[in-house]
């Protein structure tokens, strides 16, 4: 769900903290961390110390406590069964003619690929950014999580973790071949839904096109790693498992908007750090811009969503209740798209057309 920039929003000034003279503050890390507005030093000077360091606590933070619910709550049981199978499987095959292939090492491409692209995009945005922190704070979308998350996973075998985050993001993947088919369909006139409608602007450059990319192919290739490891493990794909997975996509989805709200500010002044274009013009114009960052949604949904039902803000909710708002509503919407849609025309792909 990445936007780029919105305009017309008021800044604030940051009050200088008062202090006994002589005295230099104690340091608060928490106080640190936790977002302030968008003229803020610590989010646009060119020290992106808060940028680097709130990347490595939503990371370490959110995997920590995913991989813990994954293992030791959700699917306990299950990874020790899966353990005992292969392990029968693998003694089977050394007594037997047939040679001894597990789907799973397969995946293990899968998960370089993701890592590797991964890297690509981090390395292009922040060689093109305005200013480097947003790029620290754009790893934290859930769409670019899930890659280098996704790339763990299925290097260690915890493919249902894998499949919790695709289920996080897959709202969001199916709203982006909305928008595009109806923008191909429509003669390149209209975007429905307006996620991928900031592809055509103008002062949207090549690498931004480029990075955007996975929001397409995501799903499709999450999924084939999944179904190609249940080839080899049928319990994958049992409903009891299913609903596992959701319940820690539902896990996902809260870890990192509440982390993203702590953590990342709703938008960003823009400062001259970056590269300038032929001219020299580029940094010049887009000086005291503000770039819109709004990660996870952890601030508010989108203000050009005509639909009433997803204007939760319109009151000016505490943000403790606009997240349960938003929260009870991406797990919905989730599990529609998941069990009504995705689930459904995968199992019609591997059982009647024979693709996996």
């Amino acid at each position: 769900m990445d936007r780029n920039t919105r305009y017309g929003e008021n800044l604030s000034t940051e009050m200088p903290s008062s202090h006994p003279r002589g005295q230099r503050p104690r340091f608060n890390v928490f106080h640190f961390l936790t977002h302030s507005h968008p003229t803020s030093p610590k989010h646009t000077s060119e020290n992106s110390a808060h940028g680097i360091l709130a990347t490595i606590v939503h990371h370490v933070l959110s995997i920590a406590v995913i991989v813990g619910v994954h293992d030791n709550l959700l699917f306990s049981s299950f990874l020790a069964q899966r353990q005992e199978r292969r392990q029968q499987q693998h003694h089977e095959q050394q007594y037997s003619m047939e040679s001894n292939f597990d789907a799973t090492d397969i995946n293990d491409i899968t998960a370089y690929a993701l890592v590797a692209y991964y890297c690509i995009i981090f390395f292009l945005r922040h060689r093109n950014a305005m200013t480097r922190n947003i790029v620290f704070y754009q790893t934290m979308w859930l769409c670019n999580t899930t890659l280098l998350v996704g790339s763990f996973c299925f290097k260690t075998r915890r493919d249902t973790m894998a499949l919790g985050y695709m289920i996080a993001v897959c709202i969001d993947q199916v709203l982006w071949y909305v928008d595009l088919s109806v923008w191909i369909i429509s003669g390149r006139k209209t975007f429905p839904i307006g996620v991928a409608k900031y592809l055509t602007w103008p002062s949207t450059q090549w690498h931004t096109r480029f990075t955007s990319t996975h929001h397409l192919w995501t799903m499709p290739v999450f999924l084939r790693a999944y179904f190609r490891s249940s080839h080899h493990d049928h319990e994958m794909m049992s409903a009891n498992v299913m609903m596992r997975c959701f319940a820690l996509s539902c896990v996902v989805v809260t870890m990192h908007v509440i982390l993203a709200r702590w953590l990342t500010p709703n938008s960003i002044v823009i400062v001259c750090n970056g590269r300038d274009d032929n001219d020299g013009n580029y940094g010049k114009i887009q000086e005291g811009r503000q770039e819109y960052l709004n990660v996870n949604l952890s601030h508010e949904l989108w203000k050009d969503i005509s639909f009433s039902f997803l204007q939760i803000s319109k009151d000016d909710p505490s943000p403790i209740v606009y997240i349960a708002r938003l929260l009870w509503r991406w797990w919905m919407f989730n599990a529609i798209v998941f069990f009504g849609l995705l689930l459904p025309t995968t199992n019609f792909f591997i059982e009647y057309l024979g693709i996996l």
